[in-house]
């Protein structure tokens, strides 16, 4: 085979007419070279429109289905936050006094620094708190940073409509907001990208291109903002109000379909839960692919009920004694007996504990949750689970989710961040 390539690659070289083409990867712009002596060579034609769009906007590589949807909402939905950006600009300068002879440049000053220092400040302890969490779940967290923009931009407008001594407390309140929106966008966008780079793309040059779209949409909303200020002043407040919720529902509508498009092949605790759910009560039928169960998994953060007995996942061994009263006879007993990188303890009242294992695999980790899950299901029934009974079920439903399309090597559970590691008593 490889000797018929080559005689065939050769004998088109001995041949006296042929072409070599060379295509431009960012943005597919081809030049044609003939060897031949005897045709003409032309001067090469120059970029088309088209492959100067691509080389600007679009990447260098293969993306997964829906990148072009994806990027046109998410155009969008920008546009819409930078019309009511506008807005809440207008606003605030109105609230800090322009135009008013007795409105200091001082005061103003003094109003921003409070403001921006409230925005800091709200960026440093949500960082804190939720830094661990955003990879887990990057779909609603991701929504959530959409809302909570929504809800800062909202404060802002709302700022000068109210009496002065509330305007500097809406003010920071709002920009709070904003700043936990981009901290958790900030956080969320690497896997989103990532996402979109899964097929061979180089995902340095999918954020390079989202860069691109963003600047475009803050353009058109400058020059949107440009045409229609002087107009806005004049406009009453109830038909302001009702452009204002009519974008702001277009919004979060935009951004819960671009929730909708991407099909993580990976497995957080919700997805997790959804398969195992699925594989429990419908056993006969196939599991859910990535596709299917992006359209029905929760984007929002809403309460749940807690499943008896509850599963703490990922916890510390500290907590683990203390739940179990420092037996020490029977904690030993069980790391000892342990033949998996994870320990599962049941303390009273019900609870199931998962410890993790320094260096645990993401396939191990979907294992533990698997097995705590089946763990709760027989102390319900009150029935007795055996070591062997894990391992077959494990093997059975995780050949189900390779065949469903899921990438069991992918996982990413919401654990409470802790891994153990055994070491000798100096």
């Amino acid at each position: 085979m490889f000797l018929f390539l080559l005689l065939g690659h050769v004998s088109c070289l001995a041949s006296s007419h042929f072409v070599v083409v060379s295509t431009n990867k960012n943005g597919g712009h081809e030049t044609v070279y003939a060897l031949d002596s005897a045709a003409k060579r032309s001067t090469p034609p120059p970029p088309t429109l088209r492959s100067k769009f691509r080389a600007v906007f679009l990447p260098t590589g293969p993306t997964p289905p829906g990148y072009l949807s994806f990027s046109a909402l998410n155009a969008l939905q920008d546009l819409s936050t930078q019309l009511r950006g506008v807005l809440a600009t207008q606003r605030i300068l109105e609230g800090l006094g322009v135009g008013r002879a007795d409105a200091t440049a001082t005061s103003a000053i003094l109003n921003f620094l409070v403001r921006d220092g409230c925005g800091m400040f709200a960026t440093l302890v949500f960082t804190a708190t939720a830094a661990s969490k955003f990879a887990g779940d990057v779909k609603r967290w991701r929504l959530l940073a959409d809302i909570m923009v929504d809800i800062g931009i909202t404060l802002e407008i709302l700022a000068a409509q109210v009496p002065p001594q509330f305007f500097l407390l809406l003010l920071s309140l709002g920009n709070m907001c904003k700043a936990v929106c981009g901290v958790a966008a900030g956080a969320c966008g690497g896997t989103i990208n990532l996402h979109w780079a899964s097929c061979g793309s180089d995902i340095a040059d999918i954020q390079a291109k989202f860069g691109a779209q963003h600047a475009v949409t803050a353009s058109v909303g400058l020059m949107v903002a440009a045409l229609t200020t002087q107009s806005l002043a004049h406009v009453p407040m109830r038909q302001l109000w009702t452009g204002y919720w009519i974008l702001t529902v277009l919004h979060i509508w935009i951004n819960r379909k671009c929730m909708r498009m991407m099909a993580f092949k990976g497995l957080n605790t919700v997805r997790l839960r959804l398969l195992l759910k699925h594989y429990r009560l419908e056993s006969n039928r196939p599991l859910p692919t990535p596709q299917q169960m992006a359209q029905t998994e929760p984007l929002l953060f809403l309460p749940t009920r807690q499943t008896v007995p509850a599963i703490e996942y990922g916890v510390s061994f500290h907590h683990v004694a203390h739940k179990m009263g420092h037996e020490e006879v029977a904690l030993r007993q069980i790391l000892q007996q342990a033949k998996r990188p994870y320990w599962i303890f049941v303390a009273q009242p019900q609870c199931i504990m998962v410890v993790l294992q320094k260096g645990i695999s993401p396939t191990d980790q979907a294992k533990a949750y698997f097995h705590a899950t089946l763990l709760a299901q027989k102390i319900k029934e009150d029935k007795d689970l055996e070591d062997r009974e894990v391992d077959v079920q494990w093997n059975h439903f995780s050949q189900q989710c390779v065949q469903a399309g899921w990438d069991l090597t992918k996982t990413e559970l919401q654990t409470h961040g802790y891994h153990i590691e055994i070491q000798a008593a100096k």
